[in-house]
C-alpha cells in the first residue's frame, strides 16, 4: 500500500468523505417507499379497500390494473387466498390482446 495512504491526513480526509456520504444517503431516507417503487407504497391499503367494498354475491372480481400494479396485485391475491380476485394479467377486457398488425 503506498506510504501517502497511511497518513493520518489521508485516512481523516476518507473519514470525512464516509461521513458526508452516509450523510446524504440518511437525508434521502423514506421509511414509507423505496423510491423505485414509489407508485406501490400504497398497493396493502388499495387493495384492502378493494375487499372491503367489493360485491359480495358476486362470484369474481377481475381487476384492470396497467403493467406495473400486475405482480403486486397478483402477490396479494395469492398471499391471501383470495378466489374472488381473478388473476390480473395484461389482456383486454375481451380475454386477449388487440391486434397490431395493419390488416
Amino acid at each position: 500500500m503506498p506510504s501517502c495512504c497511511l497518513t493520518p491526513r489521508f485516512r481523516r480526509a476518507q473519514a470525512a468523505v464516509a461521513i458526508l456520504l452516509a450523510a446524504g444517503y440518511a437525508a434521502q431516507m423514506r421509511v414509507c417507499y423505496f423510491a423505485v417503487w414509489r407508485y406501490d407504497a400504497d398497493t396493502r391499503a388499495l387493495i384492502n379497500e378493494l375487499a372491503q367494498r367489493r360485491d359480495q354475491q358476486a362470484p369474481e372480481l377481475r381487476p384492470g390494473v396497467s403493467w406495473q400494479w400486475e405482480p403486486p396485485v397478483n402477490y396479494y391475491r395469492t398471499v391471501r387466498g383470495w378466489t374472488w380476485l381473478a388473476y390480473s394479467g395484461r389482456t383486454t377486457p375481451s380475454g386477449s390482446w388487440p391486434e397490431t398488425e395493419p390488416r
